[in-house]
């Protein structure tokens, strides 16, 4: 599942090779010992990827993926293939720029949605290659509200921020090829779960003035006293 618009780094060329050789020449081994095949070859891939200096980070989506929630007013993808949790959420900057993320559930699929959990109410219906969403009217409560979209193998998460005051809509997998490098013929990976992350509401408080704004304000004060003045001088002339 190497994302062919993503890779910033070169060494990410290995991930695919791994990959590759992985599911062509160890593919029939037992599960077992394909598993732990598997953790001992990422586990040294971290490793060299930190000691020559790679960081991973968010970064927008491409055009070909950007609209598959409907409607969304962002969508970041992250350009390793990790499972998502709140602290990578809220890491390399964070989704949207933002480094406050809190965890508000997951649903997965398991040939159908399991809709267990209860924060906002949300409801997905559908397959795990397109659905509807919905959620209640909970934007009072909550500053941002997004959906990240993960496949179970080996895929780089993918998150869309929801346009606010929204409560349904609908999704296709985010998994594609292009942008991403699916191994054979594959042109889409179905979604093995959606996760909610959200932001806390902001008070929304008035702006304090600006810098020009109090100039003028003064200005007008100062105007008005000094007419202020000069009327009753000119009242106290006359009588």
């Amino acid at each position: 599942m190497f994302s062919k618009n993503y890779s910033k780094n070169p060494w990410l060329k290995l991930y695919k090779v791994y990959y590759e050789i992985s599911i062509n020449y160890f593919g029939n081994l037992e599960e077992g010992i394909m598993n732990t095949f598997k953790k001992i070859t990422l586990s040294f891939l971290l490793v060299l990827f930190s000691q020559l200096g790679y960081t991973a980070t968010w970064s927008d989506c491409s055009s070909l993926i950007s609209d598959k929630l409907v409607t969304n007013t962002g969508c970041n993808v992250y350009d390793e293939f990790v499972n998502d949790d709140l602290a990578l959420i809220n890491s390399a900057g964070g989704i949207f720029n933002e480094t406050d993320w809190l965890f508000g559930g997951k649903e997965d699929y398991e040939g159908s949605w399991e809709n267990t959990s209860d924060l906002m109410g949300l409801l997905i219906t559908g397959n795990a290659l397109a659905g509807t969403w919905s959620i209640n009217d909970v934007w009072d409560a909550y500053g941002d509200i997004a959906f990240v979209f993960k496949d179970g193998r080996g895929t780089s998460p993918v998150a869309y921020l929801l346009t606010e005051g929204l409560t349904s809509g609908s999704f296709t997998t985010p998994f594609v090829d292009p942008p991403f490098n699916l191994p054979g013929n594959s042109g889409e990976h179905a979604i093995s779960h959606i996760s909610v992350y959200y932001r806390e509401g902001e008070t929304h408080n008035v702006p304090e003035p600006t810098t020009p704004l109090l100039l003028l304000l003064g200005g007008v004060l100062l105007l008005g006293n000094i007419s202020l003045k000069n009327s009753a001088f000119t009242f106290s002339k006359k009588i």
